[in-house]
Order: structure tokens, then C-alpha cells, then sequence
């Protein structure tokens, strides 16, 4: 499911939550009594200024070559699922993982 941020209309208050894309604009209360309403211009961006955490299938390796990819990765901090090889990458690596596997950052 998708993240959404909200902000409330009443003390500004932030806050993310992992919605179904049907209730992505439904309102909910904040504790001030204000209500929580959809703040896109928040969604997607990383709050500390580098890049966010990251999965991917495409840059990911086959399930029998996830032990090799673990230890060749490891100085990156990538660790590789062992059921679907997806690679799960800490953004402040990201784009020196995609270019080691040659990949680029569309």
C-alpha cells in the first residue's frame, strides 16, 4: 500500500500514513480536534535531505545468487531478499549501488 502525507488544517502538524489508494483522501482527526487533510507537496520527498530507502525488483539478482550479492554489497549496507532477490538499498548509497550494477537513476 501506498504512503500519503497529511498535514492538520488546524496546528500544522505532519504526519505519514500507509492508506489504501481508495481512503488517500479520507479526513481523520488530529489530536488538536483539527482534521488531518492531504498534503502532496510532502509525499515522496526525504525529510533529512538524502535520497529515501529504497527496493527494487529490476536492480535486484536471483534467488540462488542472493548470499554472493549480500557479501559483495555489504560495504554499501544493500541486503538482497532471499526469496525474491529484490535488492533493498539505504538511499545514502543509492546511486553508488546503481552504478556499480551499471544501472541509471531515471
Amino acid at each position: 500500500m501506498p504512503r500519503y502525507a497529511y498535514k492538520c488544517a488546524l496546528c500544522d502538524r505532519e504526519v505519514e500514513e500507509t492508506r489504501r489508494v481508495k481512503n488517500r483522501y479520507k479526513r481523520t482527526r488530529c489530536g488538536c480536534g483539527g482534521l488531518f487533510e492531504r498534503n502532496m507537496s510532502a509525499e515522496g520527498k526525504p525529510q533529512s535531505g538524502e535520497l529515501p530507502d529504497w527496493t527494487s525488483v529490476n536492480a535486484g539478482v536471483a534467488p540462488d545468487q542472493v548470499p554472493e550479492a549480500n557479501r559483495y554489497y555489504a560495504h554499501l549496507g544493500v541486503t538482497f531478499d532471499p526469496h525474491s532477490g529484490n535488492a533493498h538499498v539505504p538511499g545514502r548509497n543509492r546511486r553508488k549501488f546503481l552504478k556499480l550494477r551499471g544501472l541509471a537513476e531515471l
